[in-house]
């Protein structure tokens, strides 16, 4: 992990503690904070598979573990069961299975190069925790 993606990994208390410091900091200093929380809505329903896979590529994985996250990514189908009767199986065209260990990485590695880009300007600080995130 880059140093620059540790924040990224922080509990959720020490978030709290980070923008309860960046408030107070404020504060004292008699300047303007301005905050914007963004809770990304589907995230794990709306990813574009191709961009994960890109971003998985980019973040070094390749080989054997590469194949296995492809094929876990592109080739999952699901069913619905409404009472007793069951839907035939569909491929998942888009979106990440809810439940699965993986997916809350894989949200993570797919919005992580947002929180990075934001990071480089000046004044600016984010905090990521899942899929919630503050500016």
């Amino acid at each position: 992990m880059r140093k620059q993606d540790s924040e990224f990994t922080d509990s959720t208390n020490e978030h709290i503690a980070k923008f309860s410091q960046f408030i107070k900091d404020a504060l004292d200093n008699k300047r303007i904070l301005t905050a914007v929380f963004i809770d990304f809505i589907s995230a794990y329903d709306s990813g574009w598979k191709e961009t994960l896979l890109f971003k998985i590529v980019r973040s070094g994985i390749k080989s054997n573990l590469l194949q296995r996250l492809e094929s876990f990514i592109f080739h999952r189908a699901r069913k619905v069961r409404y009472g007793e009767y069951y839907s035939k199986y569909h491929i998942l065209q888009t979106g990440l299975t809810q439940g699965a260990v993986t997916s809350g990485t894989f949200v993570i590695l797919y919005i992580n190069d947002l929180i990075v880009e934001a990071n480089s300007i000046p004044r600016i600080k984010c905090l990521l925790y899942a899929d919630e995130l503050v500016f």
